[in-house]
């Protein structure tokens, strides 16, 4: 039997999320730069919407929203990253509300209704199957207003390379050193047809020699015509997706997708 997606994605992020820990300062700017971000992107938004960022992770963009001025509420299936997000919100002395959900429960879970709702980060793909994806389309759909927009962003296919590859990432390692002592971090990308199992590797070194420790996952190869046909069965209308180009390499590198309930 194929384990539930939802499990083995929540598994994932409750094994690093202690590698989205910040505090103070540096706290602080990566919130002020995810508020600058985010008034960009809202600009064309009355100050009055209400917005779900329902693939909240650690809250950095939650939060950033939230400093930007507007009223927000994040949600995401992995307890630990929820717990991050809550330090980070109580550091900083923001408002903004986080719930424990997968995509979809949403409606089960949370009674309010929004303009907008945002998952970001490339967290879709981790729904991975076309059932699962659907009905966390169909759970974004049902806490929107009438109006309201769904934006979902998500890594081109060929960002991990091409099927029957294996990547390491970065491909040049070096050793840091965190907390007072060494530490190697490295990703490991193993390429499919459909679907990349991605791996992150974390090998410190401690008194009793390195200890490494992997946290693996599956993400879907996901197609922009795939995306708007699950949108368009999901219920959507006005369905709009677009390419993103990187703002260093300017390559292709990933997708964007706005769906409206109408």
């Amino acid at each position: 039997m194929r384990a539930d997606p939802v499990s083995v994605s929540t598994r994932f992020y409750d094994a690093i999320a202690a590698e989205f820990r910040q505090s103070g300062g540096e706290l602080g700017d990566a919130i002020q730069q995810s508020a600058a971000q985010w008034q960009a992107m809202l600009s064309c938004y009355s100050r009055d919407i209400r917005i779900l960022d329902c693939a909240c992770g650690s809250g950095g963009d939650t939060l950033g929203i939230a400093m930007a001025g507007y009223e927000v509420v994040g949600s995401d299936a992995s307890r630990a990253m929820l717990a991050e997000a809550r330090k980070k919100r109580k550091e900083l002395g923001l408002s903004a509300r986080f719930y424990h959900v997968a995509w979809r429960e949403l409606p089960h879970k949370i009674r309010m209704r929004f303009d907008l709702v945002i998952c970001g980060n490339n967290s879709f793909p981790h729904a991975v199957t076309d059932e699962e994806m659907l009905a966390s389309l169909k759970g974004m759909f049902s806490v929107l207003r009438e109006g309201g927009v769904c934006r979902i962003a998500w890594s081109h296919p060929d960002v991990y390379g091409k099927p029957g590859e294996t990547r390491v990432v970065p491909p040049a390692l070096t050793v840091q050193r965190k907390k007072g002592r060494k530490e190697l971090h490295f990703e490991v990308w193993e390429v499919n047809e459909d679907v990349v199992t991605q791996s992150l590797f974390r090998i410190a070194k401690c008194r009793r020699g390195w200890v490494t420790r992997v946290a693996s996952a599956p993400l879907r190869r996901l197609w922009p015509e795939t995306m708007e046909m699950l949108m368009g069965s999901a219920g959507f209308s006005h369905i709009q997706i677009t390419e993103s180009i990187h703002p260093m390499t300017k390559q292709l590198s990933g997708y964007r997708a706005l769906g409206e309930k109408v």
